[in-house]
């Protein structure tokens, strides 16, 4: 699958990541642009006083979300809904590619196909930033 207008607007709504045109410090202290950008397409990391409009914002994120979009996809190993696979974009998008790789119980549960996410509520109530798994499992659900 491919980040869509429905991923995009997923991750940058308020619940998730938001979306900020002008350059602010993230909670890791690192400074972030846009839907979540540390790092320009072009590899240039953002600096205090960076400022981008709404339309450069979501190019930036498609750009970007290639690498998110291989790291998703290469661990699955079932066909997911999009809300599925806009979760697990979510979760990398936060943590950063390569994530998928070290073999996290979120990526095991959602490729069991749950007939409900009972599951896959409690691993992410265990995951940091509960405030966002929480927001993320409720969109999942609706």
């Amino acid at each position: 699958m491919k980040a869509d207008k429905t991923t995009y607007n997923f991750i940058r709504s308020p619940e998730i990541e938001g979306e900020k045109l002008l350059a602010y410090k993230c909670p890791a202290g690192k400074w972030t642009i846009g839907a979540g950008l540390c790092f320009y397409p072009d590899g240039r990391g953002v600096n205090k006083g960076d400022f981008i409009t709404q339309a450069q914002s979501e190019v930036f994120f498609y750009a970007r979300a290639k690498d998110f979009e291989n790291d998703v996809n290469e661990n699955l190993t079932r066909e997911l809904t999009q809300k599925e696979w806009n979760v697990l974009f979510s979760i990398a998008w936060n943590y950063g590619t390569g994530w998928y790789r070290k073999g996290k119980l979120i990526v095991d549960q959602f490729n069991k196909d749950p007939k409900n996410y009972s599951e896959i509520k409690r691993i992410l109530n265990l995951m940091d930033n509960k405030n966002r798994r929480m927001n993320e499992f409720k969109y999942l659900t609706t």
